[in-house]
């Protein structure tokens, strides 16, 4: 039951740092957009990669809620994958 909490408690702190990481690398795209002065043509291509960002991010939100699912599915039936 131990290695099971640890292994299960590993992979949960792994999932909340990459989640944490995130929000990060959001605030600074949004922060280059709002303070810069780029032209108009300049500030579609920056918002297009915010799109594009964002986009990835719902991408990376799924895999860490496929993360938390499968922790879930190891903790009710005690299953852990060996070192």
């Amino acid at each position: 039951m131990e290695k099971m909490q640890k292994c299960t408690q590993e992979n949960l702190q792994q999932i909340l740092q990459s989640a944490e990481q995130r929000p990060e690398r959001l605030k600074a795209a949004l922060n280059i957009i709002e303070h810069s002065d780029n032209t108009e043509e300049q500030k579609i291509k920056l918002l297009k990669n915010l799109r594009f960002y964002l986009l990835d991010d719902i991408h990376f939100k799924q895999q860490l809620l496929d993360n938390v699912d499968y922790s879930i599915y190891q903790l009710r039936h005690n299953h852990c994958e060996e070192e």
